[in-house]
């Protein structure tokens, strides 16, 4: 039974803390919302949407997330920097300050950033328009990189990144 567990939770992409009730409750979700599902490509677990899934889902996709403790990737091509088009982003309950949102970290080929409060209503915007320009497909679970190593940013520094995601992908 152990080691069934142990086999799921790194399917999920979960640590061994999460408990049996997390990992059923992310994967039925995961079965009943329409537009998701749960796939491996290149040995990483994914969640894949396709264009049924509805972005007003997205508050409780990412209230599950939230609650099972389950961090998660994206690539955002349009968080742009000076060297590459586009950012890896990781989104941890790992480090958070607030019930209210994320930690994350970012980077792209040789570069990456702090440890970053992301609100969930910023998070919920970026996925949103993502989602809409047809940027994002899939969100990543398993081997999702968070560089747990580095020291939170200051309060200011949280704000300016929240405005900056919020100004990328404020939809007109």
């Amino acid at each position: 039974m152990k080691k069934a567990l142990h086999i799921i939770l790194a399917f999920l992409g979960l640590n061994s803390c999460t408990d049996q009730n997390s990992i059923d409750k992310l994967t039925q979700y995961i079965k009943e919302v329409k537009g998701l599902t749960l796939i491996e490509k290149n040995e990483e677990k994914y969640i894949q949407l396709s264009d049924d899934f509805s972005v007003n889902e997205l508050p409780n996709l990412l209230n599950v997330l939230k609650e099972t403790k389950t961090k998660f990737e994206i690539y955002d091509e349009l968080y742009g920097s000076s060297s590459d088009p586009g950012a890896y982003i990781c989104y941890s309950q790992e480090k958070v300050k607030s019930d209210s949102g994320w930690s994350m970290t970012l980077g792209n080929h040789g570069w990456s950033g702090g440890i970053y409060q992301i609100s969930d209503s910023t998070i919920l915007i970026q996925l949103s328009d993502l989602i809409k320009k047809h940027k994002l497909k899939e969100i990543q679970l398993t081997n999702a990189v968070f560089f747990a190593h580095y020291d939170s940013e200051k309060s200011e520094s949280n704000n300016e990144m929240n405005t900056r995601i919020r100004t990328i992908h404020c939809t007109k």
